[in-house]
C-alpha cells in the first residue's frame, strides 16, 4: 500500500506517550469524555450544563473536563 505524502515511513521504535492518536484515544476513549465534548458543541460553558446535560455526577464531570482541558483539547 503506498500512501504519498501522507505519513512517513517511521523506524521500529515504539512509540509510546509521543503518538498523539493513542494520547487522543487515551482521552476521549471514556463515554463520559465523549459525552462531556458533545455538550461542549452543542455550547455549554458553565460546570453546571455539563453535568446536567450530560447525566453526570459532578466527580466525573470535573474529572473528564480536567482530562480535556490537560489535554488541550478543551479551554477554561
Amino acid at each position: 500500500m503506498k500512501l504519498e505524502g501522507a505519513l512517513s515511513r517511521r523506524d521500529n521504535r515504539p512509540v509510546g506517550t509521543y503518538c498523539p492518536i493513542e494520547r487522543a484515544l487515551g482521552v476521549l476513549s471514556t463515554r463520559s469524555a465523549m459525552l462531556v465534548l458533545r455538550e461542549a458543541f452543542y455550547g455549554a460553558a458553565r460546570f453546571e450544563e455539563f453535568a446536567a446535560r450530560a447525566d453526570l455526577t459532578d466527580a466525573t464531570t470535573s474529572a473528564r473536563l480536567r482530562d480535556l482541558v490537560r489535554a488541550g483539547i478543551l479551554e477554561k
